[in-house]
C-alpha cells in the first residue's frame, strides 16, 4: 500500500495513528476508533468503510457462533437424533453404565443386527444416555442436518447483507 503524502489529514504521521509507512498491515489489529483516521488517512470512500464495518460485524457474528460449549453443542445433536425418531435409553443399571462406557462419547457407532444396521450415539455428559436409530432414523437425521446448515447459511447471509449495498448506482468504492 503506499502512501500519498507523509501526513495525515489532521497532520500526524502515520507513525502516530499506528501504523508504519509502507509496512502491510492488518485492518483486524487496529483499534475501531483508528478506523476512521486510517480511512481518511489512505482516503477510504464511506462505501468501503461500510463494508470494513459489514465484515467485521459478521466475523464477530461467525466467531460467537463457533464459541458454543460442548454441552450444548451436543444438546442441539440430541434434539435433531429425537426429531429424527432416536430411541433414548438412560443408562440406569451398572450393566447399561457399563456398555454406554464402551462406546465412545458423542460418535456414531454402526452395528449390524438381524442383518440391518442400528446406530448407537453415546452421552455419557449430558444425558447420561445411549440413542438407537435404524437406516430409516439416519437418513432423517441427515435431512434434519442439512436442513439446519441450509437454515444457518440463511440467517449468516440476511446478517451479511443487512447493511450491504449501496456503491451509488454501482460505482465500486
Amino acid at each position: 500500500m503506499r502512501l500519498r503524502d507523509e501526513r495525515s489529514y489532521d497532520g500526524r504521521t502515520p507513525s502516530a495513528l499506528g501504523v508504519r509507512p509502507n509496512r502491510v498491515f492488518s485492518i483486524s489489529c487496529v483499534a475501531p476508533q483508528r478506523l476512521a483516521s486510517l480511512a481518511k488517512y489512505f482516503s477510504l470512500g464511506a462505501a468501503v468503510m461500510k463494508w470494513i464495518s459489514v465484515s467485521l460485524t459478521a466475523g464477530l457474528a461467525l466467531a460467537v457462533s463457533c464459541c458454543a460449549s460442548q454441552q450444548q453443542l451436543v444438546g442441539q445433536k440430541e434434539d435433531l437424533l429425537a426429531a429424527a425418531g432416536f430411541q433414548v435409553r438412560v443408562a440406569d443399571t451398572p450393566q447399561r453404565l457399563a456398555a454406554m462406557k464402551s462406546l465412545p462419547p458423542n460418535k456414531f457407532v454402526t452395528s449390524v443386527r438381524d442383518g440391518r444396521p442400528i446406530y448407537k450415539y453415546a452421552d455419557p455428559l449430558v444425558c447420561r444416555c445411549v440413542y438407537f436409530g435404524t437406516q430409516q432414523n439416519w437418513d432423517a437425521y441427515r435431512h434434519e442436518v442439512f436442513a439446519q446448515q441450509l437454515a444457518n447459511e440463511a440467517q449468516m447471509t440476511a446478517m451479511m447483507n443487512q447493511e450491504a449495498w449501496d456503491w451509488g448506482p454501482w460505482g465500486w468504492p
